[in-house]
């Protein structure tokens, strides 16, 4: 299943992921757009990533962006010692799937605690329509969450091993949360009972972790896409993907703030 992943992430603009089908395709479509947010100390709201200070490319299948001290907290102060990197990379592909890996990066120069929240948001339009949007159960364990969004013979998946907490709805649902001044954002998770009337919804993901002095933090997402009635693997446990060599930093450093 080959797929085209583009950024419009620049020194000037937030960084979003779209995802597509080749130009050459029988009936090009969007598939999927998404992007990380964060929030640091006390900020009562999420801030998108924007103005990567740097871009950098590995071979073809991942890019990798990093924002150097342009990091903001409540009243759009910068926050200079704070900073972070994303990266997508497409890592599992086959006739009918494909698996994109993406993280957050928190690495803290300053000599204060701070503490930090990430949150992944995408939306799937997997078979290529709007509006036609079902989302299954909540698969949640003490050590991931898994959402799984079915639009026709298409299904996409969005898992976040050692993340807090989840929300699916509609995109003015999630934006809701994200700013209602909480730390716990998606605590209890949000529909977690799945949404069984078809409509356009988003996935979400949120983690949570204190940035001691000196110290970085990842938060790990796997973005899964199937067609043609095939469903894409599951998510091995953190546990295993471990085993298999697999960066998950952020699950064993996360802070459940309750």
């Amino acid at each position: 299943m080959p797929l085209h992943t583009s950024s419009v992430a620049s020194t000037l603009t937030s960084n979003c992921l779209n995802v597509s089908e080749p130009a050459g395709s029988p009936r090009k479509r969007h598939v999927s757009g998404g992007n990380w947010f964060y929030r640091l100390g006390n900020d009562t709201r999420e801030r998108q990533l924007a103005n990567a200070t740097t871009k950098v490319l590995s071979g073809t299948n991942a890019v990798e962006y990093n924002y150097i001290g342009n990091l903001v907290t409540a009243g759009s102060a910068v926050v200079q010692d704070v900073d972070a990197q994303t990266c997508y990379q497409l890592t599992d592909t086959g006739p009918n799937t494909v698996r994109l890996y993406t993280y957050l990066c928190f690495n803290n120069r300053s000599a204060a605690t701070i503490t930090a929240n990430g949150f992944c948001v995408f939306d799937f339009d997997v078979d290529g329509t709007i509006g036609n949007d079902v989302v299954q159960p909540l698969f949640s364990t003490s050590a991931l969450k898994s959402w799984t969004m079915t639009d026709g013979l298409s299904t996409g998946r969005l898992t976040g091993p050692g993340c807090f907490g989840a929300a699916a709805g509609t995109a003015s649902q999630i934006a809701a949360a994200m700013t209602n001044g909480s730390v716990d954002t998606f605590f209890p998770d949000v529909n977690a009972g799945g949404i069984a009337t078809p409509g356009n919804y988003l996935l979400g993901l949120e983690f949570q972790t204190i940035l001691f002095p000196g110290q970085s933090v990842c938060f790990p997402v796997y973005i899964d896409f199937g067609v043609n009635g095939e469903v894409p693997p599951i998510v091995p446990e953190p546990s295993t993907l471990a085993m298999a060599g697999v960066a998950i930093g952020a699950f064993v450093l996360r802070r459940r703030r309750r």
